[in-house]
């Protein structure tokens, strides 16, 4: 029996499978960004991009960059918003830029009513 899917998840399944196989190449940024074109949000393609972000330890501004526009893609889905601003904790602290402790501070502060367990994770 053939089984049909839908075109947009063939699509974003194909665009993060192409990014994967190409290693760390440069040109595998490229598909990681088609990829969270097409699905903004897909939260897989955040983090898969930000792995690939991680592993070829791209300049701060690029990173920060990232991070910034996957904070704002996400803003309405708090655990997800924790995940991209930790992110951007964790290349500032590589980075050792001081401004980590205000994006720290910022997720203790946004989550500190009803989201208790988003602050403490995003302290941790």
């Amino acid at each position: 029996m053939l089984k049909l899917t839908c075109p947009w998840r063939t699509s974003r399944r194909a665009a993060l499978s192409w990014a994967r196989l190409q290693g760390d190449v440069p040109a595998a940024h490229a598909a990681y960004d088609d990829a969270r074109t097409i699905m903004p949000n897909l939260a897989k393609a955040w983090q898969s991009e930000a792995a690939y972000l991680d592993r070829t330890n791209d300049s701060l501004d690029d990173l920060k960059a990232f991070y910034q526009a996957w904070i704002s893609q996400v803003a309405p889905y708090p655990d997800q918003k924790v995940d991209a601003q930790r992110g951007l904790v964790a290349a500032l602290r590589k980075a050792n830029d001081s401004s980590a402790d205000s994006v720290e501070q910022d997720i203790i502060l946004q989550n500190r009513s009803g989201g208790i367990d988003l602050a403490v994770q995003g302290t941790m």
